[in-house]
């Protein structure tokens, strides 16, 4: 798990080649390997053994109302920019047994329940995915009290970024200050390229991870071709959020026509 007092690696070379054997690593240090798949006409979180398994020859097209995914000529592993799914399944369960009780004669006793977690690599989260977890962190993790359930499974996740190159029509995160480029939270990043990877760790465990890696050491000329990528990648989005003035203009409108008008679709939910 990425920790604030990190600072993260210079960044390594990994040759495409080798990037299976990142997989293999992963295996051998424990992790069950979770990654973007195709699945009934969409990108999802799946469990994955090999490279192949990831939905290389696709990428995805998002717009307003629509999803779709298409055909695509590039070889890369990460084309897709983001599916449906947030990691929060991962960390925060819809259905879960908090405790048992065992009833004897008269008395009961009581019987908490913390689940048995899988240490679980996850690969292919985008920096959009890191931000909305730190949130989560900020309050189920680092707040006056942690939820237990909630810290088992977090604390038992590796968290493998991707920085992304290519933006979608619905991005918007360069206005908000959370991506293209993941900066926190992350335990290892990568950005791909045609031939190769750039690979940073951002925590202990992701040192540790890197170490059995023995990548090359990137040159200047490369690291600042993946940052002109990343920021062209920025500079693409069309979407924007002004985040600085939210706040005050929804206390300004706390009493708006537009409450009611929602409200009154309310299904009791």
């Amino acid at each position: 798990m990425a920790t604030e007092s990190f600072a993260p690696s210079p960044p390594g070379l990994l040759h495409r080649q080798d990037f299976s054997h990142l997989i293999r690593i992963l295996q051998k240090l424990g992790y069950r390997i979770l990654g973007p798949v195709l699945s009934n006409g969409a990108i999802q979180w799946g469990e994955i053994t090999r490279g192949e398994d990831l939905p290389i020859g696709w990428k995805d097209q998002q717009r307003p109302g629509s999803y779709r995914l298409e055909p695509d000529s590039n070889p890369r592993y990460f084309n897709i920019v983001h599916g449906p799914q947030s990691l929060k399944p991962l960390v925060f369960t819809p259905r879960e047994t908090l405790l048992v009780l065992d009833r004897n004669g008269k008395t009961f006793s009581v019987k908490e329940t913390v689940p048995e977690i899988p240490r679980t690599a996850v690969l292919g989260v985008r920096a959009c995915d890191l931000a909305g977890l730190g949130i989560q962190d900020q309050i189920l993790l680092n707040g006056s009290y942690p939820d237990p359930y909630y810290q088992r499974r977090r604390n038992n996740l590796l968290l493998i970024a991707v920085n992304c190159t290519r933006a979608l029509e619905t991005c918007f995160c360069a206005s908000m200050g959370t991506g293209p480029k993941a900066q926190e939270g992350y335990d290892l990043s990568l950005t791909e390229a045609d031939e190769d990877f750039l690979i940073q760790a951002g925590s202990p465990t992701g040192l540790e991870v890197l170490e059995h890696l023995a990548c090359d050491v990137a040159s200047e000329a490369r690291i600042q071709q993946d940052d002109e990528r990343i920021a062209a990648c920025a500079a693409s989005q069309t979407r924007t959020l002004p985040h600085a003035s939210l706040p005050h203009g929804l206390y300004e409108a706390h009493d708006h026509a537009r409450w009611e008008e929602v409200a009154a679709r309310c299904l009791a939910c």
